[in-house]
């Protein structure tokens, strides 16, 4: 660890600079439209907007943490939406800062809070801890900061295959859909298909403040033996799960046809949770599961329309066009 540390941050119009003590930011120095603001001993800032906030979650510092993130950035660009960087790991923090290409200088870095009494009355298993702080500050703080809606994402293994432009397009379906309905949270389709829509998950997820969700969390607390034949993980996207499931939420999630998804992680160590998915003519294929080891298993028949929505692929670059795309970020001859 560096005693005295400056980062340089990239910023496609403005600059951008941190100096560190140690992992003390005691001076930061943004420049954005000809404007120059100095701050000592910068603070936890909310970044405020009339559009819904971003919220992206990073921890996990992974071979392809950068390019997951990257990739919500530029998601962002195109959506002209701000951000907060949740990020609990001054490592990682540094490292975004020193690899990363902004487009502007208003954003920020958030620290996780502790909320121990809702871990010890909903039973969440000391692995799923963290994550568990991460996803209640973001409800927290955005309660707090608006009554608009916000969006949650783990930032740091999600990637829709597809570019910036039809990611924009998929997001803002989804808020449309949402708002129309009512929805207190939509999320992408991470586990609901693959198990009947018993599971409803966090990762990439649109959601109203309209509820005391904490209030909610403190009255309805979950019986994991009502649970034990679904999982032996006991995490709060399993505790929303219950929400959901005795009617005390509005939770929905959704999927776009003919596309291709990744959540990075550890392909071959941890095939369950790190795969390829893609949606295609109702089915949803885990497709290391399918195509390599051919597990007889590995294809979710996607549920009814009223449960699991389809998100319109109308000018969105999906399947082999989107595959296109994500092997020229990878600088992969075509």
């Amino acid at each position: 660890m560096k005693i005295f540390e400056k980062i340089k941050t990239k910023v496609k119009t403005g600059k951008f600079k941190r100096f560190y003590l140690l992992n003390f930011c005691f001076l930061e120095i943004s420049i954005y439209n000809c404007k120059r603001k100095i701050r000592f001993f910068p603070k936890e800032r909310f970044v405020k907007d009339d559009k819904p906030i971003f919220y992206l979650k990073v921890n996990r510092d992974i071979d392809d943490t950068l390019f997951c993130f990257q990739n919500w950035i530029d998601i962002l660009n195109v959506m002209h939406r701000k951000f907060c960087i949740l990020c609990d790991n001054k490592k990682l923090e540094k490292k975004i800062l020193k690899n990363i290409t902004f487009y502007d200088t208003d954003f920020s870095f958030l620290k996780s809070k502790k909320y121990k009494k809702i871990v010890k009355e909903q039973k969440i298993d000391k692995k799923w801890i963290n994550a568990c702080f991460a996803h209640l500050t973001v409800f927290d703080v955005a309660v707090k900061e608006s009554d608009n809606y916000f969006w949650n994402i783990d930032a740091d293994d999600s990637f829709f295959v597809t570019d910036p432009k039809s990611a924009a397009l998929i997001l803002l379906r989804a808020e449309e859909y949402a708002e129309k309905k009512g929805l207190d949270a939509f999320s992408f389709d991470f586990w609901a298909t693959k198990t009947a829509y018993k599971h409803w998950s966090f990762g990439i997820t649109y959601t109203k403040p309209r509820k005391d969700w904490f209030l909610l969390l403190e009255k309805n607390q979950i019986n994991w033996n009502d649970y034990r034949n679904l999982t032996s993980v006991h995490n709060i996207d399993w505790v929303f799960s219950h929400l959901k499931n005795i009617a005390a939420v509005n939770l929905s999630s959704f999927y776009v046809d003919k596309l291709y998804f990744i959540h990075f992680g550890r392909f071959l160590g941890d095939i369950k949770n790190a795969f390829i998915a893609k949606w295609e003519n109702g089915i949803l294929s885990h497709l290391i599961l399918s195509d390599i080891f051919k597990y007889p298993k590995a294809k979710f028949e996607i549920g009814t329309p009223e449960k699991i929505i389809e998100i319109s692929n109308d000018k969105i670059l999906t399947g082999r066009n989107g595959i296109s795309y994500y092997l020229k970020l990878q600088k992969l001859p075509l």
